[in-house]
């Protein structure tokens, strides 16, 4: 499911955001799929975590991306975006 996926890499980044200090890259948390239901809310909590982390970061500020490598902020904003940017709601 897509709104899965996209809870699942806000998490991520999110993650990355916070501990950016760390030597290695983070084990990323899982977001369990708990039904289509859930989903708006998994975004919405992972979403807001991950914005709230950003706040006060320089777009050149070096964080953990999603994918397990060191990146600047400003590339993580641009691949979130981009996801949130192509997400298709299938009906």
């Amino acid at each position: 499911m897509a709104g899965h996926g996209l809870a699942v890499l806000l998490a991520r980044a999110g993650q990355g955001v916070e501990e950016r200090d760390r030597d290695a890259a983070p084990v990323f948390r899982d977001v369990p799929f708990d039904g289509p239901f859930v989903v708006g809310d998994q975004i919405a909590v992972t979403g807001h975590d991950l914005v709230a982390g950003l706040r006060g970061l320089d777009a050149a500020a070096v964080v953990w991306g999603p994918d397990g490598r060191r990146v600047p902020v400003g590339t993580v904003v641009e691949v979130v975006s981009g996801e949130v940017v192509g997400l298709r709601v299938e009906l």
